[in-house]
């Protein structure tokens, strides 16, 4: 037994029950503060803020002066500029109409769960992004995104389902994969579409790296087909 110092006659007495229970129970009162306080702040300062917005917006990731943008109202979004998660009551159809009302120069097209929405100038795609439902995943109805995985622009539209989740096929790590039901061909065809990207197609390997050209080094973004898998990883930068 824990004992205390009596001052007055130099003798020592035991500690008695009810003060050690009042002692534990300071002390385990001070901790769980502690660990409240630390949550308080880290959900102040760490989280993003929800918020209202009067419409849905993204930048796209080539062209940092051009959007997609859907007129809508939503509540409690966190607001971000590449990638938008949302809830409505309208179809896919409808968010997509609203969007070409907004703008008369974005087009979509629609296709499953995904819609691809598409901005033209001059007869030139100058911003894209695509629109899915993702009740499954997340707690909201709708995403709205730039398609910017990796460095490239990835045609998420034309997949079943994307993952944005790390796997390893053959023993190399990839950042994030897709469902999809698509030969390397088709898809080096939208890729070569955008017009700034150099492929190398290795159909041995089903892979394909692209390379994106930006200043003075090179993006190389590795794409890998594995039945219906489809992985992406990005490799190292290389200076030019």
């Amino acid at each position: 037994m824990e004992e205390e110092r009596d001052t007055i006659n130099g003798h020592s007495k035991p500690i008695s029950k009810k003060k050690f229970i009042i002692i534990i129970v300071s002390i385990a009162c001070l901790i769980v503060a502690t660990l409240v306080g630390i949550g308080i702040w880290y959900a102040t300062w760490s989280a993003p803020a929800l918020t209202n917005l009067d419409k849905v917006a993204v930048i796209d990731c080539l062209n940092s002066n051009q959007s997609i943008t859907i007129p809508i109202k939503v509540k409690k979004v966190y607001p971000n500029h590449y990638y938008q998660k949302f809830d409505s009551d309208l179809s896919f159809e409808q968010l997509c109409e609203k969007a070409s009302e907004y703008d008369p120069n974005v087009k979509y097209q629609i296709k499953d769960n995904f819609a691809y929405l598409f901005k033209e100038s001059n007869g030139k795609i100058v911003a894209r992004a695509v629109l899915h439902n993702k009740t499954k995943e997340t707690n909201f109805s709708y995403i709205l995104d730039n398609m910017s995985v990796e460095g490239i622009v990835f045609p998420k539209h034309l997949v079943h389902r994307f993952i944005d989740e790390q796997i390893t096929l053959n023993g190399t790590q990839y950042t994030s994969y897709a469902v999809a039901f698509i030969s390397i061909d088709e898809f080096s065809d939208w890729l070569n579409s955008i017009g700034i990207y150099t492929l190398e197609i290795n159909n041995e390997k089903d892979k394909i790296i692209c390379n994106y050209t930006k200043a003075d080094y090179t993006q190389k973004t590795e794409i890998y087909f594995n039945g219906n898998l489809i992985a992406i990883r990005e490799i190292p930068e290389t200076k030019n």
